[in-house]
């Protein structure tokens, strides 16, 4: 397929779980379960274990999404297996929501993994260039925004290992909490300053990307139909 409709592909993906139902959620779970079982059949675990990682970093926003639905979302109370009042038991609408907010946010992560696991960091930054090819007529570039976009993907690993860094330093050293997450912030940020600054002027060559073929307009399409509700 190529990166230009993978790219499409995604959006439309997004943005139907944005305003999806039940249906169209757990249909498109089944559709990324098929695409994840291709993926590992061609390369093994390592696509599902750079998704769990995204997902997993994402644990705590999870749980607040739980409680925000759960917990504030008017509805006749769970029926409790412990002798709890009502006013402290969850929802059933809430209940329900909640879970398909979270199934649909669970399968956009998957959904953003399969695509940069599926395609390389050229493709994917020619295709992302060719798509931005109509904001010239607004005056600006598209080819400086894949420049971005290449050196926003070469620092986040160097910063995310500066900020492991900083955080079992921090985790190691006494005193109070307040103060330590200050030093955890200040050190992170000198870090990533000094090494802007230090960073050597480069010169990027800049892979062309021709048009997709028609017919691959239909994948995106037919997307949106399944997922249309």
């Amino acid at each position: 397929m190529h990166p230009v409709i993978r790219i499409v592909s995604f959006l439309v993906f997004t943005a139907s779980l944005a305003v999806a139902g039940a249906t169209e959620v757990w249909l498109a779970a089944g559709i990324l379960g098929l695409l994840y079982l291709v993926l590992y059949l061609a390369r093994g675990f390592a696509g599902l274990a750079s998704a769990w990682r995204m997902a997993r970093r994402l644990r705590w926003f999870f749980l607040s999404l739980l409680i925000l639905y759960f917990w504030f979302t008017p509805g006749q109370p769970v029926p409790g297996f412990l002798p709890l009042p009502s006013a402290w038991l969850p929802t059933q609408e809430g209940l329900t929501e909640g879970v398909l907010r979270i199934a649909a946010l669970l399968s956009v992560i998957f959904a953003a993994n399969l695509l940069l696991c599926s395609t390389g960091r050229d493709d994917l930054v020619a295709a992302i260039c060719w798509l931005a090819r109509p904001l010239q007529w607004a005056g600006l570039s598209a080819e400086r925004l894949a420049v971005r976009m290449i050196l926003v993907m070469e620092a986040l690993a160097t910063v995310q290992g500066q900020v492991r860094g900083a955080l079992s330093q921090w985790r190691e050293e006494g005193g109070p909490r307040l103060r330590r997450l200050g030093g955890f912030s200040t050190a992170v940020f000198l870090q990533v300053n000094a090494a802007a600054e230090a960073a050597p002027s480069r010169t990027f060559v800049l892979s062309r990307c021709h048009a997709p073929p028609l017919y691959q307009w239909l994948y995106p399409g037919l997307l949106a139909l399944a997922l249309a509700g």
